[in-house]
């Protein structure tokens, strides 16, 4: 059995899935293989998902926001989510973080708003690909 997945090793992802995978190997009695693809907000895992159809031996494993936003924030791709992908079980609940360094001086969000507005454009900020990319962007 394989999974592909976007995270690269040692990421959350990666490690929730070796988690399954060692789970799942157990009950199975046989190897549950990781095929880290990370990159291309995920579609390289998608396409690689997509590419691999080895007699039903190999699953996705990314977080669902992943292909769910593809289309938000690519005009084309060369799959449908819709189409090509099956969500088949729910294995983690998710969350958005929010962090500052602390040279910064925000204790709380709002702490954090005030400045942004005080100082607009002198801020920076980055994020995971996919949802928290598009929450933080409308935020």
């Amino acid at each position: 059995m394989r999974f592909i997945t976007l995270a690269a090793p040692g990421a959350g992802t990666d490690a929730v899935a070796r988690t399954l995978a060692d789970a799942l190997s157990r009950r199975w009695g046989q190897p549950v293989v990781i095929d880290n693809r990370p990159g291309g907000d995920g579609i390289v895992s998608i396409e690689t998902f997509l590419a691999a159809r080895e007699g039903n031996h190999t699953l996705l494993f990314n977080p669902n926001g992943v292909w769910t936003a593809l289309p938000l924030m690519h005009e084309q791709l060369a799959f449908d989510p819709v189409r090509d992908l099956i969500p088949l079980y729910f294995v983690v609940q998710d969350f958005i973080a929010l962090a500052a360094a602390p040279r910064l001086g925000a204790i709380t969000l709002a702490d954090l708003v005030a400045r942004a507005r005080i100082e607009p454009g002198k801020l920076t900020w980055a994020c995971a690909p996919s949802v928290p990319f598009l929450a933080f962007t409308a935020f």
